[in-house]
């Protein structure tokens, strides 16, 4: 099962970027992951048009179709459980993370910094930021993608969005 994770789109309407990125490799994911902040609900309805799409809000989106967003959510896939959170107002990303959700979690997915992290401590639940789509504070744009493998998740890989 391949997994696709973004976050901080920031886009009011689907760009060419992110069209291009969706026909190629998105659309052909298993699941998709947004961490919040699409900002436009365009881009929203955009990527909710896949059938194995699941978001939270970010401190961005506003709107009733904000609204109706969870701000936190866990899902399964793939005999796995994924916490998945915008993460804003927040210190150190590291621990604020693990404190929102109880224990049992394989991974936690959270944004809001716009950069790429891949934390994985002994004892401890691994922690993923897949940086921001269009916005990024350090490197370039890009999502992150994994496999759930017999119950077990890989090691993402960073994906660069071509602007």
């Amino acid at each position: 099962m391949k997994i696709a994770v973004l976050s901080d789109t920031h886009l009011e309407d689907p760009s060419p970027p992110l069209i291009h990125v969706y026909e190629d490799r998105l659309k052909n994911m298993d699941i998709i992951l947004h961490l919040g902040d699409f900002t436009g609900e365009r881009v929203w309805l955009y990527l909710q048009a896949h059938t194995g799409f699941y978001e939270v809000a970010g401190n961005m989106d506003r709107g009733e179709w904000a609204d109706s967003l969870p701000r936190k959510r866990v899902v399964q896939v793939g005999g796995v459980k994924i916490g998945m959170l915008h993460g804003f107002g927040f210190g150190d990303p590291k621990r604020y993370a693990t404190d929102v959700f109880a224990p049992g979690l394989d991974l936690i997915c959270f944004g809001h910094s716009h950069r790429y992290l891949w934390l994985q401590r002994p004892g401890r639940i691994p922690l993923l930021n897949p940086g921001s789509f269009s916005l990024p504070r350090a490197g370039y744009p890009g999502f992150a993608v994994f496999e759930v493998r017999r119950g077990r998740l890989t090691e993402p890989v960073w994906e660069r969005v071509c602007t």
